[in-house]
């Protein structure tokens, strides 16, 4: 007996790909109008602020986090509904909202830490941390090299990965593995600049745990500063310029080594709500 296949027809494979289209156009045309609205929303709700009228700010914020697609607008607009929230256990579910965005929202995370009590936040992280790949791969990557750390006041711990000691990161890439014990009280200022004459603009990225945190054009020669926060725990943050060059063929000096981006970490101690 011969068992016949049925296949779908052109025209209902032609419909299915035009309702497809029309739902990814349709979600196309309200991102700008979705965006502009939420900015509307926000600016209306720090106005309510301001007159005191905190519960119609808190409503204001929380539709503007709805409308909002980035997770870092999200998350800030989620943290204004918590703030503007008289109710505990709302305060709580948009603060742990705000925080699980973005985990770099260190206010969001202050007030979490202060509302649940030491114990019950640190099974809470315990839990999220547990759900993402990336914070056990750095884990893993911190505790197996063999080298000893750099501490700043037995509260933060790091080191520098695929960097030479003169500051130059061999080849496109480097590292900075960091352990944080206290992010309330301490950013970060990473430092850095090319010689690199083969073009007079280069494009550096920055990341923490493969997660992109800025983006900056340079020009030879010029250094740069960028000031960053990161969460308690253990992280990676990369540094990566588009090109590399040799000093020696560029008739700069007699280095032949294949060079990126120099840079260097400081440690700055700065006010909790900065």
């Amino acid at each position: 007996m011969l068992i016949k296949k049925y296949f779908p027809s052109l025209g209902f494979i032609i419909l299915t790909i035009t309702i497809l289209l029309s739902v990814l156009f349709i979600q196309w045309a309200l991102g700008p109008l979705n965006y502009e609205q939420a900015k509307l929303k926000e600016n209306k709700g720090q106005e309510l602020i301001q007159k005191g009228q905190t519960k119609e700010a808190s409503q204001h914020f929380l539709h503007a986090a709805q409308l909002t697609n980035n997770k870092i607008d999200k998350s800030r607009r989620y943290y204004f509904v918590a703030s503007t929230n008289a109710i505990e256990k709302d305060k709580i579910k948009y603060l742990k909202m705000a925080y699980e965005l973005n985990r770099y929202n260190t206010k969001a995370e202050e007030k979490l830490k202060i509302l649940l009590g030491k114990n019950i936040y640190t099974k809470y992280v315990d839990t999220i941390n547990s759900k993402i790949k990336y914070k056990d791969d750095s884990y893993d990557y911190w505790v197996k090299e063999k080298v000893l750390y750099r501490t700043y006041k037995n509260e933060i711990s790091f080191k520098y990965g695929n960097r030479y000691s003169d500051g130059w990161s061999k080849g496109s890439t480097a590292t900075i593995a960091i352990d944080v014990k206290n992010s309330f009280e301490y950013k970060y200022e990473i430092e850095y600049y090319t010689s690199n004459t083969l073009s007079p603009n280069h494009v550096v990225q920055l990341y923490v745990d493969n997660h992109l945190m800025n983006k900056t054009v340079i020009r030879t020669h010029q250094k740069h500063t960028y000031r960053f926060s990161i969460p308690k725990g253990i992280h990676t943050v990369s540094i990566t310029i588009d090109d590399t060059f040799v000093p020696k063929e560029l008739r700069i000096n007699e280095d032949s080594r294949t060079l990126g981006v120099n840079f260097k970490v400081k440690v700055v101690k700065v006010k909790i709500d900065e």
